[in-house]
Order: structure tokens, then C-alpha cells, then sequence
């Protein structure tokens, strides 16, 4: 399967964005709303490349949407750090049921509002989905940049501030609580884990040394995006606490074994693009 760069993806999605929005006007309707997907409402920008999927597809990233429904069931906790606008928070919230819990953790105040827009619509998750406006990293200390990417704004008329390889636009992390994994299980007290979604655009080396005790306890399968042009070193760290934790990987399009090893992973992981993993211990 042919691997799409990031900025071919972007591409992509600007020309559904412009020609979904387009088809909207001529019926008299708008470029955002309130839309029902797979039995979620849910408060979408068509001009936002997740909304845009969410509208199109009924949900965001196939691939990882898949893997969750393969492992959570009624009473599964979960841990989803960098939720966004819950376009997985709020279906896995569905699938743990009023007995399981997921706690989604979102540090920008752009997307947190989002995120909390779409749990509004949804009173039946309202006891299985907590929401931290809250950044993840190793020390539970102040983060020192104010902004992160949180918004894949496809019409590029805002003039905001853009990262050089995904495209995120940045957004104020306001009164957002630093604070690791670790600490966070220890003071809710959670007995068990049974998923960690982790999707943080490169910053996801602070955050799983923030969880070394977690994973060493729990061992939860993880959901997480490969991208080689974030950090090699950072990655080459993370593939190093992922071997030390014995955990193995498969990749989630085509369900196949994937050495924990940085040169294999040069050589499969497009340049300026990413893959979906599901990582488990061994």
C-alpha cells in the first residue's frame, strides 16, 4: 500500500474541504453544524481536516478506530493523551460503556473547547468520559512553549503560525495542568489499563517517561503514531523504553510485524509522513 506524506494528505484534504463546501452552498447550507455520525453527534468545521474526516467518513483514522473496537469492551479504562476534539475519545467512550472510563487529555484551549462541545451533544457518555485540559510530559513541570499544533486548518486564510512538517496550526495552551501518567494513575487510583492512545506530534518521548511505572505495571497495549521527522533521537529513545518494557509492534494498515529498530523504520516510514502502530507486550 502506497504510504502518503503528510503534505499529500493535507493536499487531499483541502480539495474535499473546498469541494464539500461548495456542494453545501449550493443547497443553502453552511461550512460547519451539528452532524450524526455512527450514532454520535458531533460539532464539526468542514475547513478542520479531522471535522472534515469525521463529516465524510463517519470517523477519524480508520486504521486506529479499528484496532480499538478490536480491543476495548464494556469496563475497559483508557487513556487518550492528545484527544483533540474527541474523534476517538468519544467512540471508545461508547465502547467502555458506564462501567470502563476514558480519560482524554488535550492541552491546547482550542481543542479542549472542541472536545467539550462534542461531550455536550452527548449525554450518554457523560459517566464514561473525563476530560483534562492537561499536558502530559516527564516531570509534571511547566511546559515552556504557550502553543502546540492542534488545528489542521485547510482553507489557509487565518495567517496563523503553522508547523514545518505536519502543518498544525498553533494554539495557546492557556491554564493547562502539567503532569505525568504515572502521577495521574497513582492519585485516581485506577486498578487497571487497558489502552493508551497516544497521538502528540512528536512530543511523545516526555510523555512516556512520564508512564515508565504505568507500563512496567500495567503493560496496556498502545495506540501511537510513528514519524521519524519529529525527533530522531527522541524516537530512537522511545524504541529503546518500548524494547526495555518488551513490547512488540504491527503496523495497523496492513497488520504486520514491525522491528523496533530505527534504521528498519527509516526505510518503511515515508519521509515527511507517519504510520499507525499498535504496540504490545510480549
Amino acid at each position: 500500500m502506497l504510504q502518503l506524506t503528510t503534505q499529500t494528505k493535507i493536499q487531499i484534504a483541502r480539495v474535499l474541504s473546498r469541494s464539500v463546501i461548495k456542494l453545501r452552498h449550493l443547497r443553502g447550507a453552511g461550512s460547519s453544524g451539528v452532524f450524526s455520525r455512527n450514532g454520535l453527534l458531533w460539532n464539526l468545521d468542514l475547513t478542520e481536516g479531522i471535522d472534515l474526516s469525521i463529516y465524510l467518513f463517519g470517523q477519524f483514522e480508520r486504521d486506529v478506530a479499528r484496532a480499538y473496537q478490536q480491543i476495548l469492551e464494556s469496563g475497559s479504562i483508557v487513556l487518550d493523551i492528545g484527544a483533540n476534539i474527541g474523534a476517538h475519545a468519544l467512540p471508545m467512550a461508547k465502547l467502555c460503556g458506564k462501567q470502563g472510563a476514558v480519560h482524554a487529555f488535550e492541552p491546547t484551549v482550542y481543542a479542549v473547547n472542541k472536545l467539550k462541545e462534542n461531550f455536550n451533544l452527548n449525554p450518554d457518555l457523560q459517566t464514561s468520559l473525563s476530560i483534562h485540559h492537561a499536558l502530559l510530559n516527564a516531570d509534571g513541570l511547566a511546559f515552556k512553549s504557550a502553543s502546540i499544533p492542534s488545528s489542521w486548518q485547510l482553507n489557509d486564510v487565518n495567517g496563523e503560525e503553522k508547523h514545518p512538517q505536519h502543518g498544525g496550526s498553533y494554539k495557546s495552551i492557556g491554564a493547562a495542568t502539567p503532569m505525568t501518567v504515572d502521577d495521574f494513575m497513582e492519585a485516581n487510583r485506577l486498578d487497571h489499563l487497558d489502552l493508551i492512545k497516544l497521538d502528540v506530534d512528536g512530543n511523545e518521548w516526555p510523555v512516556l517517561q512520564g508512564a515508565v511505572a504505568t507500563i512496567n505495571r500495567f503493560a496496556p497495549p498502545i495506540l501511537m503514531e510513528f514519524a521519524l521527522d519529529y525527533n530522531s533521537d527522541a524516537f530512537e529513545r522511545i524504541l529503546a523504553l518500548l524494547r526495555d518494557a518488551n513490547y512488540a509492534a504491527i503496523t495497523l494498515a496492513k497488520r504486520q510485524p514491525l522491528p523496533l529498530n530505527l534504521d528498519f523504520l527509516r526505510a518503511v516510514i515515508p519521509k515527511d509522513g507517519s504510520i499507525n502502530v499498535l504496540l504490545r507486550q510480549q
